[in-house]
């Protein structure tokens, strides 16, 4: 078997948001990085053809390459463990860090693999394996997308809202749109906050959803704020808890679906 390159196609793209998206293939044209503009926030794109099969199974060396490349391209750092605390402001030893996945379709959740690569990442900057929760919210969709539940004070942890002695957090409700509703108290109780959605097309006509989507795993009866889905969205995650703790949104594009109804399930694709 031929080794594994190490190279990772990056590109730099600048919008209103901060961010890392992996991909398997975005085609054979690679841009060169774009000065980033005042006021605005770069994106490094990353791909590479031996990411996966481009079926159903992810090659885990590949994607731990792919994240450490560009969260390095990201912050400007030479080493991985420099560049995940140089995103960690003020980082202490008994900081929790919460990451927060999409478990919602198991034909297409965000990659084991890709969080993983994540995990190892922060481990290597020194943070503490049990002060890291892998979160949705829901236990049988974490379970049913092949995470490593574990609620015990060894190793990194991953559990979702509904566990006992969590939950939602009532005693502090947020109003989206007029409508009483609670934090997961994994958000709230978290001093960092990492965001890894999928690539999916949903609720049409907002067609791709990405993070904004990905938070409503993070409020009590996401259900009822679909009716005005752009601008609960938005609402959402305006929220301190979400705004003021996010340190890097990650988008696992390495492979799709797209569908047009709620709990459909999609045909899946790579992109």
């Amino acid at each position: 078997m031929e080794a594994i390159t190490r190279r990772v196609f990056l590109k730099q793209v600048v919008v209103g948001v901060g961010g890392v998206v992996l991909a398997r293939s975005f085609g054979t044209k690679i841009s060169s990085a774009q000065t980033p503009v005042e006021g605005l926030s770069k994106v490094v794109i990353a791909h590479h053809p031996e990411a996966t099969d481009g079926v159903n199974t992810i090659n885990r060396d590949v994607a731990q390459i792919m994240v450490d490349e560009s969260i390095k391209e990201f912050t400007g750092k030479q080493s991985v463990a420099d560049a995940w605390l140089s995103i960690l402001p003020n980082y202490k030893k008994e900081h929790i860090i919460a990451i927060k996945v999409n478990a919602i379709q198991p034909e297409c959740p965000t990659s084991p693999e890709v969080v993983d690569a994540v995990v190892k990442g922060l481990i290597s900057a020194g943070v503490v394996d049990n002060n890291i929760i892998i979160y949705d919210n829901l236990e049988f969709k974490l379970t049913g997308c092949k995470y490593n539940y574990n609620t015990t004070n060894v190793g990194v942890r991953c559990f979702a809202t509904d566990e006992p002695d969590w939950g939602y957090d009532w005693d502090n409700p947020v109003d989206i749109l007029g409508q009483k509703k609670a934090l997961s108290r994994i958000l709230l109780k978290c001093d960092h906050l990492i965001n890894i959605p999928v690539l999916k097309v949903h609720l049409y006509p907002y067609g791709v959803t990405l993070s904004l989507k990905n938070h409503y795993g993070s409020v009590e009866n996401a259900q009822t704020l679909h009716a005005d889905f752009a601008r609960a969205c938005a609402t959402l995650n305006s929220l301190s808890a979400i705004k003021d703790k996010t340190r890097i949104i990650i988008i696992d594009a390495l492979f799709g679906f797209w569908g047009e109804q709620l709990n459909y399930v999609c045909p899946r694709f790579c992109p």
